[in-house]
């Protein structure tokens, strides 16, 4: 569904800036078709980046299709009961929004956060102190409340860790000025200008940031795989290397970095691990494309002699001529490993590394017995035993 966001997008800025066109000229029956279908729009671009799947994107949903039910609500210019009315529904939007901060697994507010956290209190109070004695006085106690409900989402939004958060907040509650100033002060058109550009663009804001799948079931010892679309890539340039659970290299998406490591961090705070990990850590290693999906690259050890160097393809170091150009080397958990004897010191730096992702120890043949033959070019291994039970059963049935 994501194939089809750029389209959504790009419809949805030409309804927005029908929408102003309109809003500015005063054309009302013109706003009360393109409104609606603009609040649709933000729905649907939510909808689609699939936020439904998720418990911070379901929240945000929540958030978008009340503010969408405030939208038609607002239409009427005439009637003070349905503009309240529309105010509790954007009220519960800010609500719901909210929520859904707090619900976002990478949420945290510290440091620096509650320093960020005067300026919408700052702001807030300074704005309701100069429209205050400009409004209604039954309208005076609910646009208090409302004002503390908004700015209390913007400071929440500080504790999430994406960027398009708290600039949709921040954008919302500058809309929601000019919204009040049209309403109370100055009703010219030219508010329209600011406010319908930045509500719509606070909201598409909001519904593209319910896109990461963040959040994965974690129960007992086993953790769910992160959704593919961590992994998928179109170039080595879309790959990234973050640090993953006791520090081993995982490979994500650039664009979903955050999601992974959010994925990582939840992993690491719900399991007991036992970190043990030797390899590669994660400044030592690259992240390719392959196959449309972004994977770990080992590093290339140290070259052996010469200008023989390890193999980034592992069926290399089987390739033979003869019996003679293949020996073992110990791999994962003391398993045997064939190798050509050139590149024997790669297997067994690579035995090494992978050993420590395989689970359970080795009950196979010794390694010291196993049989090592060159058959079709590549190297062989054969476990003794297994091949005495072969011929004894070839040998039995040979019988009479």
């Amino acid at each position: 569904m994501l194939r089809r966001m750029p389209i959504v997008l790009s419809l949805y800025a030409l309804l927005v800036a029908a929408l102003t066109f309109a809003e500015y000229k005063q054309h009302r029956s013109a706003q009360s078709f393109l409104k609606p279908l603009a609040a649709l729009g933000f729905i649907v671009i939510a909808l689609l980046a699939s936020a439904q799947d998720w418990s911070f994107g379901r929240w945000i949903l929540a958030g978008l299709i009340s503010c969408a039910i405030g939208d038609v609500l607002l239409l009427s210019r005439e009637s003070p009961l349905k503009f309240k009315l529309g105010m509790a529904a954007f009220a519960i939007g800010h609500v719901l929004y909210t929520v859904a901060f707090f619900h976002h697994p990478a949420f945290s507010f510290s440091g620096t956060k509650y320093a960020l956290a005067i300026l919408p209190v700052l702001a807030g109070l300074a704005y309701f102190l100069w429209i205050h004695n400009k409004l209604p006085s039954d309208f005076k106690i609910p646009v208090a409340i409302y004002s503390v409900i908004i700015v209390t989402m913007v400071i929440a939004s500080f504790g999430v860790p994406l960027w398009m958060v708290p600039l949709a907040a921040s954008l919302f509650a500058i809309s929601d000025m000019f919204v009040a100033r049209d309403r109370f002060v100055d009703d010219a058109p030219a508010n329209a200008l600011a406010i319908t550009p930045l509500y719509f663009g606070a909201q598409a804001l909001f519904a593209l940031a319910s896109y990461c799948p963040a959040e994965n079931i974690i129960r007992a010892q086993a953790a769910v795989a992160p959704p593919k679309s961590w992994e998928m890539c179109m170039t080595d340039q879309d790959c990234t290397v973050i640090e993953g659970v006791c520090g081993a290299p995982f490979a994500a998406n650039k664009r979903h970095r955050h999601c992974a490591a959010s994925h990582v961090k939840h992993i690491s705070a719900n399991i007991d691990l036992d970190c043990a990990y030797e390899g590669p850590r994660s400044d030592a290693v690259t992240a390719v494309c392959f196959l449309n999906r972004c994977r770990i690259e080992e590093p290339v050890v140290e070259a052996i002699s010469g200008e023989n160097q390890c193999p980034k393809d592992p069926n290399t170091t089987l390739t033979c001529s003869t019996d003679s150009d293949c020996t073992l080397a110990k791999g994962t958990r003391g398993w045997p490993k064939v190798v050509n004897k050139k590149y024997k010191m790669c297997a067994e730096k690579q035995g090494k590394f992978l050993e420590t992702f395989t689970d359970g120890p080795f009950y196979g043949g010794d390694y010291a017995l196993v049989n090592v033959t060159c058959e079709a070019k590549k190297c062989s291994a054969h476990d003794p035993w297994e091949w005495d039970q072969r011929d004894k059963a070839v040998r039995e049935k040979k019988q009479p």
